[in-house]
């Protein structure tokens, strides 16, 4: 799901259906799907985002999707 605007994300993160969550890794956003128990696909953009994104790989709770220098998807297989 990719909406413009504002979204219930707690209601939406605690439905049956959700497997994983794609973030940009901003503390709420993270606080709330730990909460619930979601994987988080990490995508930090900047500031404290990036750390964050580590901490959730570190803890077990997620993965940071890679990117290059220009912040395209990259893959690690080659």
């Amino acid at each position: 799901m990719v909406l413009e605007k504002w979204a219930p994300q707690a209601t939406i993160l605690q439905h049956t259906s959700i497997g994983g969550f794609v973030s940009h890794c901003g503390w709420g956003s993270l606080t709330e799907s730990m909460k619930f128990g979601v994987p988080i696909i990490a995508m930090p953009m900047y500031h404290d985002q990036p750390i964050n994104a580590r901490i959730v790989e570190h803890i077990g709770m997620g993965v940071e999707a890679l990117r290059d220098e220009n912040g395209k998807l990259q893959s690690e297989e080659k």
